[in-house]
């Protein structure tokens, strides 16, 4: 069962820190302060799955107003446990405890939202496959790749990485302009601190 960690388990937890640094490219990953400081303002959560008393999957989100959804800002199993359920299990507990932190915002939540990267700027035929197999992964697991552009912001101060939206809801989803411009504005520039004039530039260019 995951867990929902504070924030002196997930500091002090060096596998969860392990996989996210190992499973992510450094262009993609944002700074440990910006997940740190998403959990003080209560907007953000870290999750982890501990099998055998060791971290096996990551996952962190982060819960937005306009329109209300959660944003699963990373998911991440180890490699060597891949297969065996974690990452759906964190999926699954992702949605759930950021619906009820919406709910407990007053709103109602409208579904779960991720990044994934752009099967078609892939660089290379085997990076392609790669990506279009977690596509799949995702669709298996009741999400859908939503029509539009979406850029994900510099997290790193450098790269801006061309990237899909998915969505998992009962209802309609929202176009990826309003999701973008919510990803953006309450989680990039609130948290990350990515200034204002940035994301600007990128949400004309959606």
């Amino acid at each position: 069962m995951p867990q929902t960690l504070t924030e002196p388990a997930l500091l002090a937890d060096a596998a969860w820190w392990r996989i996210y640094e190992g499973c992510f490219p450094s262009p993609e990953r944002e700074p440990r302060e910006a997940i740190v400081a998403a959990m003080r303002l209560g907007v953000g959560a870290a999750i982890r799955e501990v099998v055998d008393g060791e971290t096996v999957g990551i996952a962190t989100l982060h819960v937005l107003r306009a329109p209300a959804v959660v944003f699963c800002v990373y998911l991440a199993t180890d490699p060597a446990r891949r297969g065996g359920g974690v990452g759906g299990a964190l999926l699954d507990h992702v949605q759930h405890v950021g619906e009820e932190r919406v709910r407990q915002m007053g709103l109602t939540p409208r579904g779960l939202v991720w990044e994934v990267e752009s099967v078609m700027d892939a660089a290379s035929a085997e990076e392609r496959e790669m990506r279009e197999r977690r596509v799949r992964w995702f669709l298996a697991r009741g999400g859908r790749v939503l029509p539009g552009r979406y850029v994900q912001p510099p997290v790193d101060g450098i790269h801006r990485i061309p990237m899909s939206l998915m969505f998992r809801g009962g209802g309609e989803a929202p176009d990826v302009a309003s999701l973008a411009r919510a990803i953006y504005r309450e989680k990039y520039g609130a948290v990350n601190g990515i200034p204002a004039g940035v994301l600007d530039e990128m949400e004309r260019g959606q």
